[in-house]
């Protein structure tokens, strides 16, 4: 643990000293990294038996199936009752006194989506799901549709393609190395379960707009194109006139979203290109790696 502490410590302060010439933001960045140290502790208790991991784990299980829950009654609750999701961040203000940390609505392709920091912990919560119906506890497959349908209403590609890439590698994996013939049947028949239910979903809850926002990852220019000559034969009062107004308007989003994020690689590269070996140390920046207004690199 001090061998990780004093390695990190250095690129907190001698390496920005050094390199930059200043510690702007090292010693904010670095403490940020001092979380990790719970590791050694953790690690070593678990190691002497003195803390069981099963336990611990199956705990945070049943926080990720509460966690996929909230996505879903948020979700739900503002399809029935638009501004339900609002409504819910003024409530944590209010008994908070104004001092909650809150994720601000985020609107896309029509529907607000559910999506905030631990969402990213609903991962690990459905391959957990999906384990224990491997090891025969089908009650889990509610769990597991649950895990699903909030995945879903996240509408953010990077969990999307996250999970899906994670299921095929788990399954597969799974069913090409499993001894007995009936555990590879069960890992394929998982895996067929999860994808008709993500077929199903798409069709029938969200209108065909997760399967579009995912392929408007790689939409091209003219597909764009299409889609806005599309828009203009349109009248307001056309059955498709939303549907591909929203479709476009999110494919837009994306190819700007896309650029922006091939620029700030660039960036990236281009600084780090200047210092291979030591890096410029915690609380570095490029300042052609543009973020936002607010915070411009």
């Amino acid at each position: 643990m001090f061998a990780f502490l004093g390695a990190n410590f250095l690129w907190a302060t001698v390496v920005p000293l050094v390199v930059r010439g200043n510690a702007t933001y090292a010693l904010k960045d670095f403490s940020t990294v001092l979380v990790l140290c719970l590791y050694f502790p953790l690690a070593f208790l678990i190691r002497t038996g003195r803390l069981n991991i099963a336990r611990l784990e199956d705990a945070f299980y049943w926080c990720t199936v509460v966690l996929a829950g909230w996505h879903g009654l948020m979700y739900v609750g503002d399809i029935l009752f638009p501004g339900f999701y609002a409504s819910y961040y003024d409530f944590i203000d209010f008994i908070s006194f104004g001092t909650a940390v809150r994720t601000d609505v985020v609107f896309g392709f029509g529907i607000v989506r559910i999506i905030q920091v631990t969402s990213l912990f609903l991962l690990p919560g459905v391959f957990l799901s999906i384990r224990k119906v491997l090891r025969g506890n089908y009650l889990h497959l509610l769990p597991l549709s649950l895990f699903v349908f909030a995945i879903c209403v996240t509408y953010t590609k990077s969990i999307w393609f996250g999970f899906v890439a994670g299921l095929f590698l788990y399954l597969i994996s799974a069913a090409i190395f499993a001894k007995e013939r009936k555990e590879r049947l069960h890992s394929l028949a998982v895996l067929a379960f999860v994808l008709l239910l993500i077929v199903f979903l798409n069709f029938t809850v969200f209108n065909g707009t997760i399967f579009s926002r995912a392929f408007n990852t790689v939409r091209s220019e003219d597909s764009v194109s299409q889609l806005m000559e599309e828009l203009e034969g349109l009248t307001p009062d056309d059955e498709r006139y939303e549907k591909v107004q929203k479709e476009l308007l999110d494919a837009k989003g994306t190819q700007y979203s896309n650029d922006l994020r091939a620029q700030q690689t660039q960036a990236l590269l281009a600084k780090w290109k200047d210092s291979l070996t030591v890096g410029y140390g915690f609380g570095a920046y490029a300042k052609d790696c543009i973020r936002n207004e607010t915070f411009p690199y």
